[in-house]
Order: C-alpha cells, then structure tokens, then sequence
C-alpha cells in the first residue's frame, strides 16, 4: 500500500512546483498519506539512493520507504490519485532495474566582470547524481561563483527563486537583501546572466528581482 509520496525536483523547477501544487491537492483526499519534498541537488545521497534520474520525478512508497511506483514530469490531480488506487491495486512487488546514479564532471562557460568588462570563464561542476539541468546548474554556479582576478556582479544575498523556459525565450527571478539590491549594478547583472545562459540558446532573456523584505 501507498504510504508515502515524495517529490524529487530543483528548487526553481517551474515542472517540479506545478507537481508540488498537485500533491498539495492529492492531501486533501488522501490524509494517509505522508509528502515530502527532496531537492535533487541538496539531497544527493537520496536521489542516488533511490536512482532519480530526471527533474522532476514523484516516488510512491510503501511504509517501509520502498518504491511501488513513480511518475516522472507532471500529472494532473486526477491521474495521480488514479495511478495511486492502481498501485495498491497490486498484490505482488514490483521490481525497478535501473541503474545506479552516475556522478559526472560538467563545464560551464559563466561571465564574470574582469575590470570593467564581462569575460568567459570556464567552470567545472562536480554532478553527484544522474540528473542534469543545466541552465538551472549554470544560473546557480553563477550566483555563487568566486574567483580570484574576477568581480561578480551578483551579491552573496542573491537566490534563484524561479525560472521558465520557452525555446529561444527565458526568464528568471531572483531574490535579493533589500540593502544590496540598492546598490546593485542591474545592467551588469543582467548582462552576465544573458551572456551566460546564450551558451545554451536564450536570446531573449527578462530577468527579475525581487527583494527579501
């Protein structure tokens, strides 16, 4: 019997919240059921654990945490509260072959300020689990990127808070310290968060900020 549910997705996954939003709804007519959400690239031993390779992916568990089932990506409420009925349904355990998670060396080009221009720098990103997102992983590794010679132009207080992604077309918001978002040079920000995610075909890019009161 189903009695767990467990999203497996990144924090700004615009995929991952709508499924959170489902399973928020499936509470209200499964109140035996636990939920929880794992971040796949804070929660790694756990994504390897039970061998999450895709963003997002919703595990069903029985009650002693193993897998009778998972859906990968988005379902309406409707199709996972049938799936959960048709998974109790079954009498004997299933079985998942899948392969063990493999971590992997990536290499991203971010733009950091050297004087007073925005210059590529190549950055290794050591992926602990199988499941690759790069744009998020590039916009991440940027905000939080140090190097000696290069300036970033984003302060220690900016998160990422949500992105959406449409073919050539981007957009991503991020939070910021009230006090550091009055000195920040928005331009140059943008700019570096343009010229970084082109690397992967945006051309056009809107970039928000929204401030941590």
């Amino acid at each position: 019997m189903v009695k767990h549910a467990w999203l497996f997705t990144l924090s700004a996954c615009p995929v991952g919240r709508s499924m959170g939003t489902i399973l928020n709804e499936i509470k209200s007519h499964r109140s035996d059921l636990s939920f929880r959400t794992v971040y796949l690239d804070v929660e790694t031993d756990l994504t390897n654990l039970y061998r999450v390779k895709k963003n997002p992916t919703t595990l069903f568990l029985d009650e002693q945490e193993k897998e009778l089932g998972r859906i990968v990506g988005f379902k309406e409420t409707d199709a996972v509260l049938l799936y959960i009925n048709q998974l109790n349904d079954i009498t004997s355990s299933a079985s998942f072959p899948l392969e063990e998670n493999q971590p992997s060396k990536e290499t991203y080009t971010l733009f950091l300020l050297q004087g007073e221009n925005l210059k590529p720098v190549l950055w290794e990103y050591d992926n602990l689990t199988s499941v690759r997102a790069p744009r998020i992983t590039a916009i991440q590794l940027l905000l939080r990127s140090k190097k000696e010679g290069y300036i970033n132009p984003f302060p220690p207080s900016c998160k990422l808070e949500y992105v959406d992604f449409k073919e050539t077309n981007g957009r991503v918001v991020l939070k910021i310290n009230s006090e550091e978002k009055s000195l920040l040079d928005m331009n140059r920000a943008v700019d570096s968060l343009s010229l970084t995610l082109k690397e992967f075909g945006i051309q056009d890019l809107k970039v928000e900020f929204l401030a941590n009161d």
